[in-house]
């Protein structure tokens, strides 16, 4: 007797997390990791970057442990892993009531780069694939059989996705530019519920932009940071675009990437053909996102993540345009045959088990070394995992060693401070010195007139600025730059000052 898909999907999504539960606490925090850490000690409405959620599931998580961790950091991300998980599943089958299809969909994106690493890693893209994915079943869910409750529980989702990250305005947008769109919502627009629905998102979502008005928009400010474009030739656009396309990549393995654009030209010709509604919705949740981003790379640097809420329903389109090629007696276009994806999927889970691997026991280390000679490359290939992971225990027992007799603690960069705030023993509030620098929320919480006349260390990967220095009366570097070896070869300097008598200058 066969089993059913959803009983194999249970047995792997129970194993994916038990092996998730036996890594998370094998290596040490990435920067933004302990960043949001960093917040989930100050709780609030909305940070400088983006709104709350993030913090507060830390927050309520941090209550069940005695003492910080990457484990009790990590676990959140596991434990929203799952439920995510098998909501997609459920929004699946109901955008396509197949048990094996919608089983096999969340098999293989778990595999993919960018969930993967959300499984492992907490970020605030965690709490938004949570809630994007339980927007995603209440909105098909209504597509199907629209009722009232239905209306609201969607609003509720968004609202909460909202609250998740600042990307989440684009899936509301999509659902809005739906509705008018749908034989089966366009009717609903005579009744209230949608309407009703719609306030109570901008009700519950006030606080955000009360927030925001009292401290000057400083999150619209954070945004149009992020994405300004400045004086920028073609070529600098066309750099742009590689590497934001490049990202996408990498982010969802490159043989299915092809295949998931390949579904969504072949999702607009199934419906045109067709007229099916759940086709249009993930259409319409997914391409305009998606074009955006690629539009916007052209402008300013777009990072990697930021178009993630786009994807889940474009990559939902792929597997059901994959599973209706894999059933013809006839041949499939080459990226929907069973070989290409069969491949696509070996790749995917090569790109993402490999650098969990390397971070944690360095097994690809003599090979890369080799191929970066033989291939003269300037950069390691593991370089953005050394940016991320390496030396941050060791940074903090330096620090700590130097404390004695000091008041206060200054980084440069809002990752530093981050750091050293998880990794000191007792956790003390670290402030920044950013001017000329990106702006965090480390700069709302630094209030330099309370440190006048105090003594305090400066930590930062370069030395101290010119400026900094001339607010110390006395100034003294703590030994030599401390380097962090990776082996024999350094990879990271961290330098220490001793800073007595700071003047800082007055901050109204």
């Amino acid at each position: 007797m066969r089993a059913r898909p959803q009983n194999l999907l249970l047995l792997f999504l129970l194993g994916l997390t038990l092996f998730r539960l036996a890594m998370i606490g094998q290596f040490p925090l990435t920067m933004d990791e302990a960043y949001y850490w960093a917040w989930s000690q100050r709780p609030d409405i909305v940070y400088y970057e983006q709104p709350g959620m993030c913090a507060w599931i830390l927050w309520l998580a941090s209550g069940f442990f005695p003492h910080a961790t990457p484990f009790s950091v990590r676990l959140p991300a596991v434990i929203l892993g799952l439920f995510s998980s098998w909501i997609l599943y459920r929004a699946y089958r109901a955008f396509h009531d197949d048990e094996a299809e919608a089983a096999a969909f969340v098999m293989v994106i778990s595999f993919l780069p960018i969930y993967f690493a959300g499984g492992f890693l907490y970020e605030h893209d965690t709490p938004l694939m949570f809630f994007s994915s339980l927007s995603y079943y209440f909105i098909l869910k209504l597509l199907k059989k629209p009722t009232p409750a239905r209306w609201y529980l969607v609003s509720l989702a968004l609202t909460a996705a909202l609250y998740s990250k600042f990307a989440a305005p684009f899936l509301i947008l999509c659902f809005v530019l739906f509705i008018p769109l749908s034989r089966t919502l366009r009717p609903w627009l005579r009744r209230p519920h949608p309407y009703l629905a719609g306030l109570m998102s901008t009700f519950l979502f006030l606080p955000v932009l009360i927030w925001n008005y009292r401290h000057d928009w400083m999150s619209v400010e954070h945004v149009a940071y992020l994405t300004r474009t400045g004086s920028m030739t073609l070529t600098d656009r066309f750099s742009h675009f590689f590497n934001y396309l490049g990202s996408q990549f990498f982010a969802y393995s490159p043989l299915l990437y092809l295949t998931l654009l390949a579904a969504l030209v072949l999702a607009v010709r199934r419906y045109r053909k067709a007229r099916e509604e759940p086709i249009l919705l993930l259409l319409t949740l997914s391409v305009p996102i998606l074009l955006y981003f690629f539009l916007q790379s052209f402008r300013s640097h777009v990072y990697g993540n930021w178009s993630a809420i786009g994807y889940l329903p474009a990559l939902m389109l792929t597997m059901r345009i994959s599973a209706t090629y894999l059933r013809l007696p006839f041949p499939a276009p080459f990226c929907f045959r069973r070989r290409f994806l069969f491949a696509g999927v070996i790749l995917a889970c090569f790109l993402s088990v490999s650098p969990l691997i390397q971070a944690r026991y360095h097994l690809f280390s003599p090979v890369m070394r080799r191929l970066e000679k033989a291939l003269h490359l300037d950069d390691r290939l593991d370089e953005r995992l050394d940016e991320e992971l390496l030396g941050w225990p060791e940074l903090a027992a330096a620090v700590e060693r130097s404390r004695g007799g000091t008041q206060f603690i200054l980084a440069r960069r809002y990752q530093i401070a981050s750091i050293l705030e998880f990794y000191l023993p007792d956790h003390p509030q670290i402030y920044i010195y950013s001017e000329g620098r990106r702006r965090s929320q480390f700069d709302l919480w630094t209030d330099f007139n309370l440190l006048q006349g105090k003594t305090g260390l400066f930590v930062d990967v370069r030395p101290i600025p010119t400026d900094l220095a001339d607010q110390c009366q006395s100034l003294v570097p703590l030994e030599k730059p401390l380097k962090i070896l990776d082996q024999g070869e350094v990879r990271k300097r961290f330098f220490i000052y001793r800073c007595e008598g700071f003047r800082a200058h007055p901050v109204d």
